[in-house]
């Protein structure tokens, strides 16, 4: 034990609705991942070298990127349909040094798994233990959600791209603010909808279309989210109690456009900070991100549906 090094744990799974030695197969093979990697997705430009067999113990697979930055995972055990090891090295932005596990299970359902990464922190930042598990949890559960997704459908409905800082002017709006856990934002903005639509409608108030929302504070650690869901109008009016009426400041914001389901949003939001921080690109965290709807998920396919994402920047 390293008395100079403190343990980090990160572990997330999924049920899969295919049989174990497919999902087996497939999470073991290289030439697969740009399809589900959480990481690979932000920066598919990225320079990808593998070894000649994708497959195997001792294959080996490495990234350089500008903004997901550069290293190296060497494939260690396979063992068929129950277990597969790797060893992970970071180069860049930091270096370090981590063993990734995949745990197969047959479940109702299809087969589990249990994505797991050990590593360590130094001493000295055992304050950012908390922080960084939450995160790379949240990244697991982005990798795991599309790789169930490319293997019950063929396919991953997300596709991201870093525009430019654009001006945008102020606007006046009106809507729900909702505080919630992470995993009841997607229900908690459909209840949302509804009831500002349904509000809307009952007051004959001229909205100007999309709808979006404001992310007010989103805390991994604390499995916590505030955000605002609402719709542009003229002007400030006066609104019920539960309802909130205000405005949105004009000024500049990077704008990142994704494309595909709503499910795949975090894809998103995961790529717009490191790229930032790679360009320099400072964001203001005291001004709340905006989800813009582009389009109505009522008539739009999944896959057509549009999302620009707004970060304020200083």
């Amino acid at each position: 034990m390293n008395l100079f090094k403190i343990p980090v744990t990160v572990s997330e799974s999924i049920i899969i609705n295919k049989p174990i030695g497919e999902v087996f197969s497939f999470i073991s093979d290289y030439k697969n991942e740009t399809k589900w990697s959480p990481w690979l997705i932000m920066e598919p430009t990225a320079r990808i070298e593998r070894s000649p067999e994708t497959n195997k113990v001792g294959s080996f697979s490495s990234w350089d990127g500008q903004y997901i930055g550069a290293g190296k995972t060497v494939q260690t055990k396979l063992e068929t349909d129950k277990t597969i090891c790797r060893d992970l090295e970071f180069y860049r932005p930091w270096k370090s040094t981590a063993t990734i596990t995949f745990n197969f299970e047959t479940v109702k359902g299809g087969t589990k798994v249990i994505w797991t990464m050990n590593t360590t922190l130094p001493f000295f930042m055992f304050w950012q233990k908390k922080t960084m598990a939450a995160w790379v949890g949240l990244d697991f559960k982005r990798g795991l959600s599309m790789c169930q997704e490319y293997l019950e459908t063929g396919r991953v409905e997300s596709e991201v791209t870093i525009n430019r800082i654009e001006d945008h002017q102020e606007f006046a709006y009106i809507g729900l603010k909702t505080t919630c856990t992470l995993s009841e934002v997607g229900p908690a903005m459909e209840a949302d909808v509804k009831k500002l639509e349904a509000f809307v409608e009952k007051e004959k108030i001229n909205t100007i279309e999309p709808s979006f929302s404001i992310y007010h504070a989103y805390d991994p650690v604390k499995n916590s989210c505030t955000y605002t869901f609402g719709l542009a109008v003229e002007n400030p009016m006066a609104v019920p109690e539960g309802f909130v009426s205000s405005v949105v400041k004009g000024g500049q914001a990077l704008n990142i456009t994704h494309k595909g389901s709503y499910r795949n949003l975090g894809n998103a939001w995961a790529t717009g900070f490191p790229y930032a921080k790679s360009k320099k690109i400072k964001i203001n965290q005291k001004l709340g991100a905006i989800e813009v709807y582009k389009n109505n998920p009522k008539n739009t396919k999944p896959a057509d549906l549009v999302t620009e994402i707004y970060l304020p920047v200083k």
